[in-house]
């Protein structure tokens, strides 16, 4: 199965798209989000959350894991 990929939402649009949403649907499909993209990074062989960086080093995601 192939699925086409296009640019992911900005957070703006996203809210914009669940404004209305309950926020256990918001929470459920956060879970369903982050499940995703930790498949696909184990999958490209770039295991999600990534360790955390040492002092002075640049981290490879600022917010440290899921954005949220």
């Amino acid at each position: 199965m192939s699925i086409p990929v296009r640019n992911p939402p900005s957070a703006g649009r996203l809210e914009r798209v669940l404004v209305d949403w309950d926020p256990a649907e918001v929470a459920e499909f956060a879970r369903w989000l982050e499940r995703f993209y930790t498949d696909l990074e184990r999958l490209a062989g770039h295991p999600w959350p990534r360790p955390v960086s040492s002092p002075g080093s640049s981290p490879s995601h600022p917010e440290g894991g899921v954005r949220r």
